[in-house]
């Protein structure tokens, strides 16, 4: 760990916001605590939302900034973040893909016949949605 990334965990750095209305605002951010990790890994499909929350910040403040200044933000995060939660979710990625690896060579043993009926299984109750189910009627009086 060299002396700035030190200094950027324990002090943060400073980074002026721009918002849409042409006013700036100066936050500090800091590197993402651990207790916060999954969390952000449960955002990793929306990437708004996951650097609000490293920025400390919610998406509607997000919103508000320049589409230039999100992108600075999102960066300076990101770098923030490096060798944190983003080495952490690489982890995680790798040992689903290494999970996913193992189901499809498991899955590749089957005989044709049974896959496909797990599949056909599958289709139906994937397309069992709560508006198909009985809805309950109250007792007569």
């Amino acid at each position: 760990m060299t002396d700035a990334t030190k200094t950027d965990a324990l002090l943060g750095r400073t980074f002026p916001a721009q918002r849409l209305d042409g006013t700036t605002e100066t936050i500090e951010l800091r590197q993402l605590p651990l207790a916060r990790y999954p969390a952000a890994l449960a955002l990793r499909d929306d990437e708004i939302s996951l650097t609000a929350l490293l920025a400390g910040r919610d998406r509607a403040w997000i919103e508000q900034l320049t589409p230039a200044s999100y992108e600075a933000l999102r960066a300076e995060v990101q770098s923030l973040n490096e060798s944190g939660f983003f080495a952490y979710a690489a982890r995680q990625a790798a040992r689903e893909k290494e999970r996913l690896a193992e189901m499809l060579a498991a899955l590749a043993q089957w005989p044709p016949d049974a896959i496909e009926l797990a599949l056909r299984v599958g289709a139906a109750q994937a397309n069992t949605s709560p508006t198909s189910w009985p809805t309950p009627r109250p007792k007569p009086a």
